[in-house]
């Protein structure tokens, strides 16, 4: 299942793109949670740099799911 996945380690905010199956294709729910997911480390004092990687070793992010064009 496809997701955004979170972590804090020290002041680094982690936002990994989850969707290995598809090479972290981006779904319309993970492109809906992403501006909230940002929100919140950039309301974390603690947070001083916040980075993005794609779950695995094949892709960041292919693009948007094409799948769900249709819906």
């Amino acid at each position: 299942m496809a997701a955004l996945l979170t972590r804090r380690d020290g002041a680094t905010g982690w936002i990994v793109f989850s969707n290995p199956a598809k090479h972290n294709a981006l779904t319309y729910e993970m492109l809906r949670a992403l501006p909230g997911v940002l929100a919140a480390f950039d309301r974390d004092a603690d947070v001083r740099v916040i980075a993005l990687a794609g779950e695995g070793d094949k892709a960041f992010i292919s693009g948007a799911d094409i799948a769900e064009f249709e819906t």
